[in-house]
């Protein structure tokens, strides 16, 4: 197996503020899945969609329950078939946290 430096894109979120090269404001867009992955974070295991968009260039978001379900709902549960699909980033409160999070909900 080939190995190599792995391509590190900053991470789009609610509460960013464009303080680092590493962090992105969330800006309502819309964008192309990339790639996804798995990492290991302090909280666990969490997915990561790499994702594109003309404006912004590449950048990534981590996926939350809510925007997991609407991926897999309109996508299906092989992520692969994600890949190349356009998706939409919407900013909503958690219910259960009063937190802004990102939502990511494919277009139709």
């Amino acid at each position: 197996m080939k190995r190599q430096a792995k391509v590190l894109f900053p991470t789009m979120k609610a509460d960013g503020d464009d303080a680092n090269e590493n962090e992105l404001a969330f800006k309502e867009c819309q964008a192309d899945i990339v790639q996804i992955s798995d990492v290991e974070t302090t909280f666990g295991n969490k997915t990561i969609v790499a994702l594109h968009n003309d404006d912004l260039g590449d950048f990534q978001v981590f996926v939350n329950n809510k925007s997991m379900k609407n991926l897999v709902e309109a996508l299906g549960e092989e992520d692969k078939s994600w890949i190349g699909k356009i998706i939409n980033l919407t900013l909503e409160q958690d219910e259960k946290f009063k937190k802004n999070m990102i939502v990511l909900t494919p277009i139709k």
